[in-house]
């Protein structure tokens, strides 16, 4: 069975979120926040970013202000406001101890569950500077 992420994500939607919704808006919206959910770490020295060694406390305090950062330039922009708000809480997690504000469970936007879900299966099935890739099959064991 092949794994469709497309696929995956809009019945999650549909499931969890119990409600109709207008295709091409949503999917619209989708592909701005795939797209630009880490558009913040443009402000993050590129040497932290491309670190492969274990974060400094004041680096990784650099890494967690990207949702912030990108929730500013996505709010500055008519264009890409709509998904503001779940590129400031993709890295938030449904037990509360996810970042910038401690959300947790319902209080996350759909949209930025999903979204932190695929992000997490793209960081595990390829390489980083900082971790190698984890075959395709045992990242879904994770996020499935």
């Amino acid at each position: 069975m092949n794994f469709n992420l497309y696929e995956a994500v809009r019945s999650t939607i549909r499931r969890e979120a119990s409600i109709s919704f207008d295709a091409n808006i949503l999917f619209g919206w989708w592909g701005s926040l795939s797209t630009l959910h880490d558009i913040g770490k443009i402000t993050i020295e590129k040497k932290i970013l491309s670190k492969s060694g274990e974060l400094t406390a004041k680096e990784w305090e650099a890494i967690k202000k990207h949702p912030e950062n990108g929730y500013k330039i996505a709010s500055s922009s008519e264009e890409f406001a709509p998904v503001a708000e779940e590129i400031y809480t993709h890295h938030e997690s449904w037990d509360g101890t996810g970042y910038p504000r401690s959300l947790k469970g319902k209080e996350i936007p759909y949209l930025a569950r999903i979204i932190s879900i695929i992000d997490a299966y793209d960081v595990m099935t390829n390489d980083r500077p900082y971790t190698k890739a984890i075959p395709q099959k045992e990242a879904k064991k994770y996020v499935g």
